[in-house]
C-alpha cells in the first residue's frame, strides 16, 4: 500500500492505493507476495526500488504445491515502482539456503545487503531451543562476488534490524534486552562493537531521516506482542561523546490501548508524526507527542 501521508484528509486519515506487482515470469507462484518485510531505495526523484522479503508459496516443476518441502521458500524479489503508479514491476530475484528464517533486510548500498534469520533454523528440537541458547544470524550479501557470507548462529532471536546512517547494522533482540550494533568488515564478516540496552526486549528499529533510532520494547519476551504493554524509544547517536549513545522514552501504553502488538514504530521529521504498526496489530496508529 502506498500513503500519502503528506496529504492529510479532514477526517484525520490518509488517501492510500494499493500496489500490484508486474512483470514476474508465468511460472506457478512468480509474482506472488507473502511480504515478511522490506527495505527501500530512492533510485531519483520519481523511481523507488524495493526490496522484498518474500515467503513464496511452494510449487514443484509440474506447478502443484511440493508437499515433501518442509519450512518456508524465502527469495528476495526487487521491484521498481514510479511515483504514483498502482502497479510496480520486477527487476531481479535472489535466493540462497542461507535465509532460512529470513525476517529483515537491511540494504548497504550497491546492490549489497544483510539479512537477519531470527531462528537457527526452519524446523527442530534446536529451534525450539533458541530462546534458551540463541541461534539467530546475520547473512551478508555481496553483489560483486554474489556471496552469502553467515555470521555465527549465536545471537538471540531477533526484532526488524535496520542500518543507521552511521553504516552500522543495529540488532534488537526479542529476548534480552539489548541492540547490538555491528560494523562490516573487509573479509564480507559483520563484527559487534557497540551494545545498547533498554531495559526490556525489543521487537523492531527504524531510522528516521535525521539519523534518530526508534525503537519498540516491549515489556516481556513476547513474539506476537499480543499479551505485553508495549513502550518507544528515541535512540540518539553522539559520536563524539563518552557515552556514545542516549535513549529517551517517548510513549508507554501500560494499558495496552494504542499501540498494542506493534512492532515498528516510523518517526516524520515534517510533521512530528510516528506511525505504529506490526504483523499482529489490527492497523496503523498515528500518534503526536507531546514535546
Amino acid at each position: 500500500m502506498a500513503i500519502y501521508i503528506d496529504e492529510p484528509r479532514k477526517d484525520g486519515l490518509f488517501r492510500m492505493h494499493r500496489i500490484r506487482p508486474s512483470g514476474y515470469g508465468p511460472q506457478p507462484g512468480d509474482g506472488h507476495l507473502d511480504v515478511i518485510a522490506m527495505d527501500a531505495q530512492v533510485v531519483d526523484s520519481t523511481t523507488t526500488r524495493f526490496w522484498l522479503l518474500n515467503q513464496r508459496p511452494l510449487y514443484d516443476a509440474k506447478g502443484n504445491v511440493d508437499k515433501s518441502r518442509v519450512g518456508a521458500n524465502i527469495t528476495i524479489d526487487v521491484y521498481e515502482h514510479r511515483k504514483h503508479d498502482k502497479q510496480m514491476t520486477h527487476v531481479a530475484t535472489s535466493w540462497s539456503p542461507t535465509l532460512h528464517s529470513a525476517n529483515k533486510i537491511a540494504l548497504m548500498g550497491g546492490n549489497n545487503f544483510v539479512v537477519s534469520n531470527q531462528r537457527s533454523a526452519q524446523t527442530g528440537l534446536r529451534r525450539k531451543l533458541d530462546p534458551l541458547l540463541g541461534g539467530a544470524s546475520l547473512v551478508h550479501y555481496d553483489d560483486w562476488f554474489d556471496k552469502y557470507t553467515v555470521t555465527p548462529k549465536t545471537l538471540p532471536i531477533l526484532g526488524s534490524i535496520v542500518r543507521g546512517q552511521d553504516d552500522h547494522i543495529y540488532i534488537p533482540s526479542l529476548v534480552d534486552d539489548r541492540i547490538r550494533v555491528f560494523q562490516l568488515q573487509d573479509d564480507r564478516t559483520l563484527k559487534q562493537v557497540h551494545t545498547i540496552r533498554l531495559g526490556m526486549p525489543v521487537a523492531g528499529l527504524s531510522v528516521d531521516s535525521r539519523g534518530a533510532i526508534w525503537a519498540v520494547g516491549r515489556s516481556k519476551y513476547d513474539l506476537t506482542g499480543l499479551s505485553s504493554t508495549n513502550t518507544v524509544f528515541k535512540i540518539k547517536n553522539l559520536e563524539d561523546r563518552v557515552f556514545k549513545f542516549v535513549t529517551e522514552k517517548v510513549m508507554e501504553d501500560k494499558n495496552k490501548t494504542a499501540i498494542e502488538a506493534a512492532s515498528v514504530a516510523l518517526h516524520d521529521v515534517k510533521t512530528k508524526r510516528i506511525f505504529l504498526g506490526g504483523h499482529y496489530a489490527s492497523g496503523i496508529t498515528v500518534c503526536m507527542p507531546r514535546g
